[in-house]
């Protein structure tokens, strides 16, 4: 397994992960492993993935072809992306949907989280879509991750160092999670100041009068 966390905090949210892989009891580092991200950037936003290894060849490819189409405008939207993409994995890729007798649809065997410059959601294998406020993880590092985050939240400005050091915290005790880290930024279009027009009105010459018309015959 991995982690991977999400942060949203003075009008920034971003996004980090883990690079080690495990296979049993048998880890690949990062150092070993070409394809060792977790984190995938599509369609203005990054989807940070754990769980099995076939389902994020599956995103790679994917997103290569282009053959689906996501929107992350809202929690429906991720929604009904959802819905499309699983004609896809089942048609194309051949995607177990079996996941026990107690999930009550189909599963898509991805678990994640989408980050964008206004939100953050957690996608579940039954594809289930949350909303998160301030910060989440995922993966067997989640607790760790999800305990350094609470504990240092409201006293630490930036949302990237929390991030980092969540990941350092879940990658010091978990054994599935192993550094160097991923970690990516997104600022928030709505917490930018407005950017100031200016109109002819405001426009002077050094000797502080309104410029002359040229004219044209």
């Amino acid at each position: 397994m991995s982690v991977v966390v999400a942060v949203r905090k003075n009008g920034k949210s971003v996004i980090a992960s883990d690079t080690q892989s495990t296979y049993g009891s048998l880890v690949m580092s990062a150092d070993k492993n070409v394809n060792h991200h977790k984190i995938f950037e599509l369609e203005g936003a990054y989807l940070g993935m754990v769980g099995w290894g076939a389902v994020e060849s599956i995103i790679d490819h994917l997103l290569q072809s282009k053959k689906a189409k996501f929107n992350f405008d809202n929690r429906v939207a991720v929604f009904e992306s959802l819905l499309r993409l699983q004609k896809i994995l089942k048609k194309k890729y051949y995607i177990n949907t079996g996941d026990g007798d107690y999930q009550p649809v189909e599963s898509n065997q991805m678990h994640g989280l989408i980050v964008n410059s206004n939100f953050i959601f957690e996608i579940c294998e039954d594809r289930t879509v949350t909303e998160i406020e301030k910060f989440w993880a995922i993966g067997t590092g989640q607790r760790y991750a999800l305990g350094a985050m609470t504990a240092m939240y409201d006293d630490i400005d930036d949302a990237s160092e929390i991030a980092r050091r969540a990941i350092h915290a879940a990658c010091e005790f978990d054994t599935y999670c192993g550094l160097p880290m991923v970690l990516h930024e997104s600022t928030s279009l709505l917490d930018k100041e407005p950017v100031k027009k200016v109109t002819k009105k405001s426009i002077k010459s050094p000797n502080g009068r309104q410029p002359r018309k040229k004219t044209t015959k």
